[in-house]
């Protein structure tokens, strides 16, 4: 899984982008070029507070009313929680995090936001 953060894109733009992987003797190779284009802001989200123990708060825009995926994915990218709404009206929503109700164990996941063909990244870290 690799995450790549861009803060300076523009929407209606197309973006091109791709890795380079460098092994340990120096040699490298390129990965396949991937295109990505931002079409307006069909939702921002975050999560308050991070890290967290008991519960943090999810918040997401919609501007469009949406079916809308939640999941948690370890460090072994295993998917441990799922949550699907279908249709969330649009605005400002909220989701409650708790991971001992979820059964979910410390540690770094990303928390993964989709939203029809949008999808969003954030990492969280889950203390004891």
């Amino acid at each position: 899984f690799y995450e790549l953060s861009d803060d300076k894109v523009k929407s209606e733009v197309l973006y091109y982008y791709r890795l380079k992987q460098i092994d340990h003797d120096g040699k490298f190779e390129y990965s396949k070029v991937e295109s990505a284009m931002i079409h307006g802001n069909s939702y921002t989200a975050s999560v308050h507070p991070n890290p967290f123990s008991a519960e943090a708060i999810l918040s997401y825009y919609l501007n469009d009313k949406s079916p809308v995926e939640i999941s948690l994915i370890n460090v072994l990218g295993e998917e441990v929680y799922i949550f699907r709404e279908s249709p969330i009206q649009k605005g400002w929503q909220e989701w409650v995090i708790r991971p001992a109700s979820l059964g979910i164990d410390p540690g770094w996941y990303h928390l993964v936001i989709r939203t029809g063909s949008t999808k969003e990244h954030i990492k969280v870290l889950i203390n004891r």
